[in-house]
């Protein structure tokens, strides 16, 4: 009886050459994996703030000692998420997340790791690049992505505050999963956040060690015929509450750009009234704190000698717009007929006409 003219891998439990360590082919198809609990189970960490469902399946070929498999990847995906809590915690807060993406590219396993390599990643309106993602075995983390076409809403809300606008982005990972730097940089137009429309803006960011903060060293924006800047930017989502703030440094702000990021542009209060405003103002926005309201609070320090020397421009000037002088002419009329509150009157006065006909001259 002859003998059988293979052996089985013990790596991947496959036939293989009686002559050979290792079996020449492997495969693996992958549905429904939770990328937080397959980091566990690696052993790579067991408190992964990212949730990610990998679906379809992929194919991998080649050797398993030495270990080198290689195939394509052609990957839907949902839910990914990053948290400020541990995958496992009983409550999960998402800090930014993807409701769905394809992933089409290479995928490679070495002793180092798992390697993702020229990823087109296809979102609802987006498309994005990766150039290399390492998942190590010994904890190293690596990612290497831009946005070709980035839509905003494909990644929002942050935190509860919803994300608007159109751009690109690069980003880029190094270290560790339990120890990561993280850095890149944002361009994208009409840039709205949690409705508010602060215009066009570029800038670059690093996210803190905790990853519970991001730092904007300089971002600069444009509104129209508005130009301003932020110093010192950050974001801060510790504690179970949000604070932001920055130095601005307003080059040239109208007041119609101004009203249009809060808008208030249709406000009939605001519409008599145009100017420019010049200077450096610190502003800060805080919501989860104790005296905040339900809508958080926003607070805007002012330098009243900063405000001298850049000379801002108040008073305001006044709008001598046809429609609205006509407008202003018909209040006034019907406050003097009685018709309206008159907004000049003293406490107390009658209503009723304001003038009366002159008496006619003694003979």
């Amino acid at each position: 009886m002859s003998a059988p003219a293979h052996k089985i891998c013990p790596a991947c439990s496959t036939r293989a050459p009686l002559d050979a360590l290792y079996c020449q082919t492997c495969g693996a198809d992958v549905r429904d994996v939770d990328f937080s609990k397959l980091m566990e189970q690696l052993e790579v960490s067991p408190n992964a703030i990212v949730a990610w469902t990998l679906a379809g399946g992929f194919d991998l070929q080649g050797t398993c000692d030495p270990l080198d498999l290689r195939g394509k990847l052609d990957m839907p995906t949902r839910e990914f998420r990053v948290t400020r809590d541990a995958w496992h915690a009983e409550v999960t807060r998402p800090v930014i997340q993807v409701q769905r993406a394809h992933l089409v590219g290479q995928v490679r396993v070495r002793p180092a790791g798992i390697f993702l390599e020229q990823v087109d990643i296809a979102l609802p309106a987006s498309r994005l690049f990766v150039d290399r993602v390492l998942l190590g075995f010994d904890n190293e983390l690596e990612i290497h992505a831009q946005a070709l076409d980035w839509t905003l809403s494909d990644s929002s809300p942050l935190l509860t505050f919803p994300l608007g606008g159109r751009g690109t982005f690069t980003l880029d990972v190094t270290g560790t999963f339990s120890d990561p730097v993280i850095a890149g940089q944002v361009a994208a137009r009409d840039f709205t956040f949690n409705g508010y429309r602060f215009g066009d803006i570029v800038t670059e960011f690093t996210v803190d060690e905790d990853l519970m903060g991001v730092r904007f060293v300089s971002l600069e924006a444009t509104k129209q015929d508005s130009r301003y800047r932020l110093r010192d930017g950050f974001l801060d989502f510790r504690d179970d509450r949000f604070r932001t703030g920055a130095q601005v440094e307003i080059a040239r702000m109208t007041l119609a750009d101004f009203y249009h990021v809060f808008h208030w542009e249709e406000d009939e209060r605001y519409e008599p009234y145009t100017g420019e405003v010049e200077g450096t103002v610190g502003v800060a926005y805080t919501l989860g704190f104790p005296d905040d309201s339900a809508n958080g609070t926003m607070i805007a320090d002012i330098d009243l000698a900063d405000v001298r020397r850049e000379r801002i421009t108040l008073p305001l000037l006044r709008d001598e717009r046809p429609e609205l002088v006509a407008r202003e002419w018909r209040r006034l009329i019907a406050e003097r007929a009685g018709l309206a509150t008159d907004a000049t009157a003293e406490d107390g006065a009658v209503d009723g006409f304001d003038v009366a006909a002159d008496e006619a001259p003694v003979p």
